[in-house]
């Protein structure tokens, strides 16, 4: 019985190391996801073309097209001169940090948030 009792606190003590040291490299990852995205976002300026943006970003994104509203951060819609919003969302914050470019109908920047909730 007391050699049960071993393996059963050992494993729980493995699962507990392996529990902190996930939530260490999540918190790590929204770090470094953030750095990444606060970097590229200064980098983009009114005019640069939608690939240039994607490619400094080089994460998935989401599209809002003219007339809709984005949930998560605003329920300003995307309206002339910009055509689509393209949100790129640092996903391991819990959705409270993104980054979103206003693009014209020539796909060229008009506008750019960065988007933070507490």
């Amino acid at each position: 019985m007391m050699r049960i009792m071993k393996h059963i606190l050992g494993a729980i003590r493995s699962l507990m190391i392996l529990l902190a040291l996930t939530a260490a490299a999540a918190v790590g990852a929204c770090a470094w996801i953030s750095r990444q995205g606060n970097a590229a976002y200064t980098e983009i300026h009114t005019g640069d073309e939608k690939r240039q943006v994607t490619e400094r970003f080089n994460m998935p994104f989401s599209v809002q097209r003219s007339g809709e509203g984005h949930l998560a951060f605003t329920n300003d819609l995307c309206s002339k001169p910009c055509a689509q919003r393209l949100w790129f969302d640092n996903r391991f914050s819990l959705d409270t940090q993104a980054w979103s470019f206003d693009l014209d109908e020539q796909g060229r920047v008009v506008g750019k948030n960065a988007w933070a909730s507490p």
